[in-house]
């Protein structure tokens, strides 16, 4: 049971969501307990984001033998409706006791979480309507939430820092059309139209790469706005090249043939070393930036 619920939540995602979020927590310096109660509220949003999609797709998953385990998962859990109508309510509480009356918060998180049970849901089911597929995944993900987080916790804004966020969650939203091609043929089978079904391979990958370099390139100049010590931004620049080249990779398989498009895809996504060395480096840099701001 106890492995199922991890599986339905998606568990293993929430670690990659928890670095996405350290970013404004570290920008808006609020004291620690503040950090950890809208962190963890967050997390919790996110699993409960994951446990609905997990139930949406329990059908469409069984067919697909990389995710027919998270159908299973879901078939075992006898009370999983219930169970998600519980974390909803206990979200919507602990929203109105952590947020009360923050407008803009409540906007961001209205939006996101739109976004999110739109995503999979019937009869909105985004992630089927081509480009609001990765619309919907870039703004309930990487766009919305750490600006959620930082409103959330800041006592003085600095729109820097929220430019910051802004060109780090392009460069999370190319890399993340990347890493959605290597489900092509099974949702292509299933009619499910991602945004790599609706546009093809070969788009994607270009719309991927443009994106992922337009979002370094951002987080470059907004670095050197902030007076960043020049060899942080080269250095961060360095490792966001190497991750160019890497997408650039699966862009010529593409081009190829869908086939090696998605199969370098798929090694793209099992090699996350390189993405999560330019997260390490951004952190210390937003570090930096928290100490001399």
């Amino acid at each position: 049971m106890l492995q199922s619920l991890k599986k339905i939540h998606r568990v293993e995602f929430l670690i990659a969501y928890f670095v996405i979020l350290l970013f404004p927590v570290i920008l808006a310096a609020p004291p620690l307990q503040n950090s950890l109660a809208v962190i963890g509220f967050v997390l919790l949003v996110f699993a409960f984001g994951n446990a609905i999609n997990s139930y949406s797709d329990a059908k469409s998953d069984i067919s697909n033998l990389r995710k027919k385990s998270i159908s299973d998962a879901v078939s075992k859990i006898k009370f999983l409706k219930l169970l998600i109508v519980a974390e909803f309510i206990f979200i919507a509480a602990g929203a109105v006791v952590l947020f009360g009356s923050n407008f803009v918060v409540w906007i961001l998180g209205g939006i996101a979480g739109f976004f999110m049970l739109g995503y999979s849901v019937e009869p909105l089911r985004f992630k089927g309507r081509g480009i609001l597929h990765v619309v919907s995944l870039s703004l309930s993900v990487y766009i919305l939430p750490p600006m959620f987080v930082y409103f959330a916790l800041v006592e003085n804004i600095v729109w820097g820092f929220v430019a910051l966020l802004i060109f780090y969650s392009l460069f999370r939203t190319g890399v993340s059309l990347i890493n959605n091609i290597d489900d092509y043929f099974e949702d292509k089978k299933q009619g499910i139209k991602t945004t790599a079904v609706a546009f093809g391979v070969k788009k994607t990958t270009t719309s991927g790469v443009i994106i992922t370099g337009f979002g370094i390139i951002g987080l470059a100049v907004v670095l050197f706005k902030l007076n960043t010590p020049l060899i942080l931004i080269a250095l961060l620049s360095l490792v966001g090249i190497f991750i160019l080249l890497q997408e650039y990779g699966v862009y010529k398989q593409a081009n190829k043939s869908i086939a090696k498009g998605v199969k370098a895809s798929q090694e793209f996504f099992k090699q996350p070393k390189i993405v999560n060395l330019f997260d390490l480096v951004l952190l210390f840099i937003c570090i930096f930036l928290h100490l001399t701001i």
